[in-house]
């Protein structure tokens, strides 16, 4: 899971990252969920990856060195902190 402190334009910040969603799912990562909070400058979003911890490091270089995704660095232009963390996905009973 991710957290990001914005600055600067929401809307600028937001049309770069979902071009990153694509070259990250590329890279069999899948976006569980993302979430503005406009109001407090905080964006959290999360993936899950289609493949064994130990494989996650290589897949993360390999997406990161992608020419597409560094042609995105400029999101870190709109980061004033940010946290990653890992986190496991909870399921309810609806019944």
């Amino acid at each position: 899971m991710r957290r990001y402190s914005i600055v600067g334009e929401w809307s600028e910040f937001l049309a770069v990252w979902r071009r990153i969603v694509p070259v990250r799912e590329r890279r069999g990562f899948c976006c569980l969920f993302a979430v503005a909070d406009e109001a407090e400058d905080m964006f959290t979003w999360a993936f899950d990856f289609d493949g064994d911890w130990a494989d996650v490091g290589p897949a993360q270089r390999g997406y990161h060195q992608d020419p597409e995704r560094v042609g995105l660095r400029r999101v870190f232009d709109f980061m004033a902190d940010y946290a990653i963390h890992p986190a496991t996905q909870l399921m309810f009973d609806r019944s």
